[in-house]
């Protein structure tokens, strides 16, 4: 089953919840493929994790025609023997097409999503104010 990926060029995007993504790359790579870190006219596949919804590299994706797989379906096609449970199977997809530029995009249909999206840390802001007496 891991031919799926042989000689194909793989993106991987949003949190995974079953590997870390130098895991999933090296996985990957062991099985033929080239891992690229951005959606380009060359990526085939790009494999989806947790809080991928509006997210450029989707939409570059769905405006390319690049094949758009959820993490469960990528352990599949490597044989990846890990618990599965909490991903979906379900292949994300915009509700609305999506693909404009500067367009806001709609929520993924992604069902059995367990994970939520990883939250923004708050910037930590510092003012400094100098006074200067003149006699």
């Amino acid at each position: 089953m891991s031919t799926t990926i042989k000689d194909k060029t793989i993106c991987f995007t949003g949190a995974l919840s079953t590997q870390t993504r130098a895991q999933a790359s090296k996985t990957a790579k062991g099985y033929g493929a080239k891992v690229g870190s951005t959606v380009t006219g060359k990526t085939n596949i790009l494999v989806c994790g947790a809080g991928t919804e509006g997210t450029s590299k989707l939409i570059q994706a769905q405006s390319k025609g690049v094949e758009i797989w959820t993490e469960a379906q990528f352990n599949t096609a490597v044989g990846a023997d890990v618990n599965t449970t909490s991903a979906s199977t379900t292949t994300p997809t915009m509700s609305d097409g999506g693909g404009g530029k500067k367009k806001k995009a709609a929520s993924l249909d992604v069902v059995g999503s367990s994970t939520p999206p990883p939250k923004k840390k708050a910037r930590k802001t510092t003012t400094t104010t100098t006074t200067t007496w003149y006699s």
